[in-house]
Parts: C-alpha cells; structure tokens; sequence
C-alpha cells in the first residue's frame, strides 16, 4: 500500500506540474525562510556564547585597602550567583597590562595612569557566568554592599545589551516570519490538494464501489503533500549548504573563532537545525494532506 501511495502520488505531482510548481515555489520561501533564521539565531547564540569567556566587569579597589584583606573581598564577589570567576590584577600586573595594550583594562585605568602614576592600580577582573546575567553581576558588584572596597566599576554592559537586544530581534522577528510563510503554505498546499480530490473526483468513486480502505485512498495524496515539503527541502539545502560553507570563513572571523571543535559544533548545530526543520515541515505537511481528505472527501 505505500508503494501504491507513493506511485501514485508522484502521478498526481507530475500530471498537474504547474500547480505542482507554485506549491513547491512557496514551500521553498517558507523553508528558506526558517533556514535563514534558524542559522542566523545559531550564529548570534555562538557569538554570545563567545561573549561569556571575553565580557568582564573591571572592579577598582579602593586606595586604602591593605593586601592581606584582597582573599577576603575576592570571596565575597565570588559568592555572587550571576559571577563564575574573579580573578585578582595586582598593581604590577596592571601596569604590564597597560604597557602592552592601553585599552585591555579599560579607558579609566589610562586616566589614572595619566593623572597619577603613583596610584595603585590593582583590581579585579569578574567573568559573568554567561551574557545574559551580565547586567544582574554588574548591579550586584555596583551596590551598597561593595562600596566599602569597590571604587569604581568599568563594564562593556553596552556592547552586550546590543548584541542581545539584536539576538533577541533577529529570533521573535524571524518567528513571525516563520509563522506567516507558514500559514501561507499550509493554506497553498491545502487549496492545491482540493484541486486534486476534486480532478480524481471520478476515480475516487470507482475505488470505493470496489471496496477500497479509506487509507487506500487517502494515502496517494498525503504522499503528495510530503513530496512537496521533501522537493521543497532539496532545493533550500542546495542553496544553503553552499552559501553556509562561502560564508564560514567570514563566520569564523567575525565570531574570532579560532578552535576548529568551535566551528564544528556550530555547523553540527545548524545542520541537526535543518534536519528539525525538515523532519517538522514534512510532518506538519502529511498532516495537512491527512486533514484535507478527511475534510474534502466525504468518508
């Protein structure tokens, strides 16, 4: 029975091409669409991924607090939930820092060296446990509790709001866009399989004054719907996966990944997305097929 399903509706595919053709035609918007912001959501989560190791909150110590004192305030940052690791800059090492490149400790320890070179310059380096608790660690180091050992707080909270407000819009943005294609070849691909009950209106009769099972009738066009999504697929994979591998070179710099395991676990993870995507399309097409024969054919 499924390969009569499968032959069949394969005929029923090939005998009506140019409705055939619009239904794959926006299948494919719909699926590149989903694609497109499937890689897009997968390529800004890595890069805020790559944030959590790279965003630090620079805590200046106070003048007069004594060395023997520093375990003690370091344990009381890493006692924070939203902190994963602190590291302590003595005032040696930040001056190497300096010396090396102005801008790894931030623009305010070059002011300090430029208005008082006496100054200690010691701090601590916290590490957030990941991006999006950034804001919370900063607050938490900010606020009354820290302010008889904290001088000033230096954050780059700016450059990683943004990036997360932009993950954030490319992801319920391109949902909405995913939910609208959706709908629109749900609705196509109900539509075509209406014309195609009603051009086999005929020998859909015949099949049933000879005994044939609701599924055996049936099974032809739900087998046309899935061929639809399954066509519909290869040609967004032949556009993707090409343009994926062009594009991976300037991936790799702009997320400055240079382990090859982190670029492999990115396309692991775009490639397993595409794989969702089709399984999920093919699915929610067969449905669709299913429900337009028991609505349009009166078993």
């Amino acid at each position: 029975m499924i390969s009569h399903a499968i032959f069949e509706g394969f005929k029923n595919l090939v005998r009506s091409l140019s409705i055939s053709a619009t239904a794959i035609s926006v299948i494919f918007i719909t699926l590149s669409t989903v694609m497109l912001v499937s890689t897009a959501t997968n390529i800004f989560g890595t890069a805020i991924r790559q944030l959590d190791n790279q965003n630090a909150i620079i805590a200046f110590i106070k003048a007069d607090i004594k060395t023997e004192d520093i375990p003690a305030i370091q344990k009381r940052l890493e006692a924070i939930p939203e902190i994963k690791e602190v590291k302590y800059i003595d005032d040696e090492a930040a001056r190497k820092e300096l010396e090396k490149n102005d801008q790894n400790a931030g623009s305010l320890i070059q002011t300090l060296r430029d208005s008082n070179i006496g100054l200690d310059l010691a701090y601590f380096n916290l590490t957030p446990t990941k991006s999006e608790s950034y804001s919370t660690a900063l607050e938490k180091v900010r606020n009354s509790d820290f302010k008889d050992v904290i001088d000033q707080v230096r954050s780059s909270q700016d450059f990683a709001n943004a990036l997360e407000t932009f993950y954030n819009w490319t992801r319920w943005g391109g949902l909405a866009m995913v939910a609208m294609f959706t709908i629109i070849s749900i609705l196509v691909l109900m539509n075509i399989l209406r014309i195609t009950i009603y051009n086999h209106k005929q020998e859909i009769e015949i099949m049933r004054l000879v005994g044939a099972t609701n599924n055996y009738i049936r099974g032809p066009f739900i087998a046309e719907g899935a061929m639809y999504i399954l066509i519909s697929s290869g040609l967004a994979l032949l556009l993707f996966v090409p343009a994926l591998n062009f594009a991976l070179p300037w991936i790799r710099d702009w997320l400055r990944i240079t382990d090859a395991a982190a670029i492999s676990s990115l396309l692991f993870q775009i490639y397993i997305s595409f794989a969702i995507v089709i399984v999920a399309a093919t699915g929610a097409g067969s449905f669709t097929a299913y429900y337009a024969t028991q609505k349009y054919l009166d078993f």
